[in-house]
């Protein structure tokens, strides 16, 4: 219990430091914030619009130590996958980007995307293809290039719904789950839990 005192305490402190130092040194930027938001925004239609995607969890934008702010869209795993299901998964990781791209003219948020991408699309080829190395390279450009078409289909009917969720200044205090029981720590952002796909 004293542990989790302590921790909790070193938390609020460090949360602290930050919103001082984001007050003091303006760093607090509306442009950035909108950003990171259509990319949570672009991983959240796919959740919710592409068939075999995970189930919606959450998706918050928080800020982090350096003084900007990240985000994150949350979904339940599953323990096994479909083809079609783990395509949807590696479509969803494009969403961020396609998102970004369609309202910023350019990404810059989707690094870590795209490596988790690859690495889904090397375990798919590694079922899928035969065992030549340059044929398993091939296998998984050609599930990327297919996944990233999966998450343009999604994304480019559906540019409004972005669009409308590009500013946090009307967003709620971040909840954790759908269940909305703890909210989270100051300075971050959330969407309500996600409506039920069409």
């Amino acid at each position: 219990m004293a542990q989790l005192k302590k921790a909790r305490h070193e938390y609020l402190e460090r949360v602290k430091m930050f919103m001082d130092k984001l007050e003091e040194a303006d760093l607090f930027n509306e442009q950035n914030v909108a950003r990171v938001c259509i990319h949570e925004a672009g991983h959240t239609l796919i959740l919710w619009f592409l068939r075999g995607s995970e189930k919606f969890l959450e998706i918050c934008v928080v800020p982090d130590p350096d003084g900007d702010y990240d985000g994150y869209t949350a979904s339940e795993p599953r323990a096994e996958s479909t083809r079609s299901q783990m395509m949807a998964e590696i479509a969803c990781y494009y969403g961020g980007k396609i998102a970004e791209l369609l309202f910023c003219k350019k990404s810059i948020g989707h690094g870590d995307d795209m490596r988790q991408a690859k690495k889904l699309a090397r375990k798919l080829a590694g079922v899928e293809a035969n065992p030549t190395i340059r044929s398993a390279r091939r296998q998984v450009k050609l599930i990327l290039d297919e996944a990233e078409e999966l998450a343009e289909t999604v994304l480019i009917p559906r540019e409004k719904m972005i669009k409308k969720h590009e500013r946090p200044s009307g967003m709620a205090p971040c909840q954790i789950g759908s269940d909305h029981s703890q909210e989270k720590a100051a300075g971050e952002f959330c969407w309500p839990a996600a409506p039920t796909p069409l």
